[in-house]
């Protein structure tokens, strides 16, 4: 649907005329660009956002424990002096967007291309899959094709980055002034935010 909207008239009509036609296994193509990026992308954007955590308080003179920051950044805090800024998990969150968009971007134009492809074709042709995909890609444009749309995916990505860590920041310090709600409680709510 997402590469032929004038196709199908609905998900539904959609999901069996590619049962029907195509099997099963169709309903599963492209889902290995996918889930690599997803899985890219959480593995930047955890590590990534913790190291840059890490750097800032350093620099910044208020450390953080080396089981993953929030809440336990902020009770190691509690004796000290300096507090980490409410600006600091929005910076971070958005210097993260930056790693996690090129992370990302390889898979993603794997996954359109292949949609693409397989939307244009004629009546007998077959699609290439995501590796032959892969292959065509760097053998026509080269490494820099695997990065077609960047600007794109900075333009989604700083910006989700940078509230979707500083707002789980932010909840978790809000939890822990305004509540007492146990620590183990307040990961998963300031996660559900």
């Amino acid at each position: 649907m997402q590469a032929r909207p004038d196709a199908f008239m609905s998900p539904i009509q959609c999901f069996m005329t590619t049962f029907r036609e195509e099997g099963l296994r169709a309903l599963w193509k492209g889902s290995v660009p996918a889930l690599v990026g997803a899985v890219s992308e959480n593995a930047v954007a955890f590590s990534v956002n913790q190291q840059l955590k890490r750097i800032i308080a350093d620099m910044e003179g208020y450390g953080l424990s080396t089981g993953g920051g929030g809440a336990e950044a902020e009770t190691e805090r509690e004796g000290g002096g300096v507090e980490e800024s409410l600006i600091v998990p929005f910076l971070t969150g958005g210097f993260t967007g930056i790693f996690t968009s090129a992370a990302l971007c390889p898979s993603d134009v794997i996954k359109c291309k292949v949609q693409v492809s397989r939307a244009m074709l004629k009546t007998g042709e077959t699609a290439m899959d995501a590796k032959e995909m892969l292959v065509h890609v760097l053998k026509q444009q080269g490494i820099k094709g695997l990065f077609v749309g960047l600007g794109a995916q900075f333009a989604r990505d700083i910006p989700f980055y940078a509230f979707f860590f500083g707002t789980y920041e932010l909840s978790l310090r809000t939890l822990k002034i305004y509540t007492s709600v146990p620590q183990e409680a307040a990961y998963l709510i300031a996660g559900a935010c």
